[in-house]
């Protein structure tokens, strides 16, 4: 998230000891995966700020963005940052999702949680595991 952002990484290594920071420079600015925060608002453009699994709608009900965008195929595990590769969750669902390591089947458009499933109520861009 902070990926190329000198200033944003330097404020958060203000307090830390020699070498961890350094180190810590180093992943940030050359080895995190850069996401593109256009592709995020796109995205809650299209679903008017809802998740796509629940339907709670923040930003009709609060006024401000509180879903949050889910790479399907997670960065860590080769997915891209692209659009094809994200749903808008509520962060409720996003925290179940990586705390369950719940995968995402394509056939069903659902994620996959043990004991159940849980489908994407509203799907109005494609996905793609590519």
């Amino acid at each position: 998230m902070l990926a190329g952002d000198e200033q944003a990484v330097a404020s958060l290594l203000v307090e830390e000891p020699a070498g961890i920071a350094d180190e810590r420079r180093r992943y940030l600015m050359q080895t995190a995966v850069r996401r593109d925060r256009d592709i995020v608002e796109e995205l809650r453009d299209i679903y008017a700020g809802e998740c796509q699994i629940c339907g709670w709608a923040p930003r009709r009900t609060y006024r401000t963005e509180l879903c949050e965008a889910h790479h399907v195929r997670w960065l860590s595990r080769g997915g891209i940052d692209g659009l094809q590769n994200l749903t808008l969750v509520c962060p409720n669902h996003h925290r179940a999702i990586h705390r369950c390591d719940a995968p995402f089947d394509f056939e069903r458009a659902a994620f996959v949680f043990p004991g159940s499933m849980e489908p994407l109520a509203r799907l109005r861009h494609t996905l793609s595991a590519d």
